[in-house]
């Protein structure tokens, strides 16, 4: 079975371009092109809203506009706070139906240091049958991340192929990082054999976005996408499974 997957932090469609000269906007129909140009089977959303407390054109439920524009028949939002103008987390679409999810919630820090502050995170768990996929977003606080990692490997299922996309705020040094690498493949650094960063869009100079892959599975293709829409670059790879 062949599988198209891409993973962005879309961060709700605020234009960087734009940002960078401290202007405000949000352009959601690149979003939309640059999804629909790449057609994946599977995508995984970081930084995304949900239902909207107050519609307007920054904050309106963007989970139901991308699966309606992006013939998307399958697909689930996972809250992780309730932002000041909406529901605010993370979105699995896919094309292939799913059996069920499980979302988990990533505790918090106990301990706060080099960032003042973090945000609640979850990570969801998809059952495909033959395989899981599992999207997260990780924080940038340094609990953050030691918490993500410990109960991204509290849920995998050692005995199924995984794969595990999303937004993880930690280069490829990182030792959660390393650590996964060691049982997992990530797709653009296997297939380039090189490191593409992906933050940020313009000048990028870290890689943070992956796509991690169960050893046995094959990698027909891979690349980070020179498209700048949000701060991350989107990241794709085609699988066979």
């Amino acid at each position: 079975m062949m599988i198209k997957l891409m993973t962005y932090n879309i961060q709700h469609g605020l234009d960087y371009s734009s940002r960078i000269i401290g202007k405000r906007k949000v352009n959601f129909a690149d979003i939309i092109e640059t999804i629909n140009a790449l057609n994946p089977d599977i995508l995984s959303i970081n930084e995304i809203y949900g239902k909207g407390f107050i519609e307007s054109e920054e904050y309106f439920d963007q989970v139901s506009y991308i699966a309606a524009n992006c013939n998307f028949k399958y697909y689930t939002f996972s809250k992780a706070i309730d932002a000041k103008n909406g529901e605010y987390g993370s979105a699995v679409f896919s094309k292939i139906p799913f059996s069920d999810y499980e979302i988990v919630h990533i505790p918090d820090p106990i301990h706060i240091h080099k960032f003042g502050t973090y945000e609640s995170r979850v990570l969801t768990k998809f059952n495909y049958g033959n395989f899981d996929l599992i999207s997260l977003h990780v924080g940038l606080n340094p609990d953050e991340q030691e918490n993500a990692y410990y109960t991204l490997m509290d849920t995998i299922d050692p005995n199924k192929k995984t794969l595990i996309l999303g937004d993880f705020n930690m280069t490829v040094d990182n030792r959660f990082i390393q650590n996964i690498m060691k049982k997992y493949n990530e797709a653009t650094i296997d297939f380039k054999n090189k490191i593409i960063n992906t933050y940020p869009s313009i000048d990028s100079k870290i890689k943070i976005d992956y796509i991690f892959l169960s050893k046995d599975i094959k990698i027909i293709d891979a690349d980070v996408l020179d498209v700048i829409n949000s701060d991350h670059l989107p990241i794709y790879a085609l699988i066979t499974i």
